[in-house]
């Protein structure tokens, strides 16, 4: 069964306390300022603009924070200009109503080892 953004996947696999599960998980796996709940997305920022890696990176705005934990994690985010919004925000957006509860728990570990190493 499909619908819009997967939801009846997730809701159908974990039933009504998928929403649940997947907040616990991510506030218990990152340490970000915060994250906003809107259907099945999550909207975060990592505060993490400004900060410059021990490789020299520096992580100046929206994209390269988004190319570096596509790289650090493996994990895909969209920062908020895919929306129209102009400037670099610090927000991005976090789909997980298309993956299962499994696939998220297994980047939340990659992700939480990238943001301390930061």
């Amino acid at each position: 069964m499909h619908t819009e953004n997967g939801r009846m996947l997730i809701v159908a696999e974990h039933g009504a306390n998928w929403e649940k599960w997947v907040d616990r998980a991510l506030n218990s796996a990152l340490s970000v300022e915060v994250i906003v709940r809107h259907a099945n997305e999550r909207f975060v920022n990592f505060a993490l603009r400004g900060r410059v890696l021990a490789d020299g990176t520096r992580l100046d705005g929206d994209e390269a924070i988004r190319t570096w934990i596509l790289r650090s994690a493996g994990m895909a985010i969209v920062p908020f200009g895919a929306f129209g919004v102009v400037e670099d925000t610090g927000w991005f957006r976090l789909s997980v109503g298309a993956v299962s509860l499994a696939q998220i728990a297994a980047v939340l570990p990659r992700l939480r080892a990238a943001l301390q190493a930061s």
